[in-house]
């Protein structure tokens, strides 16, 4: 229904520029408050209930 009255328009349509992307990762040492925050979800895990 959302299309009988929309103008959708792709990027194939508008023949817009994309520009490059240059992905770049970061490996940082976790804070303790995120090392923390995993102990407490794997504790939680472990005694969850499997379905």
């Amino acid at each position: 229904m959302f299309r009988d009255v929309a103008d959708i328009q792709t990027a194939d349509m508008l023949k817009l520029a994309v520009p490059e992307v240059k992905y770049e990762n970061v490996i940082v040492e976790p804070s303790e408050i995120q090392k923390k925050m995993v102990e407490e979800l794997s504790e939680r895990a472990a005694v969850s209930p499997t379905f």
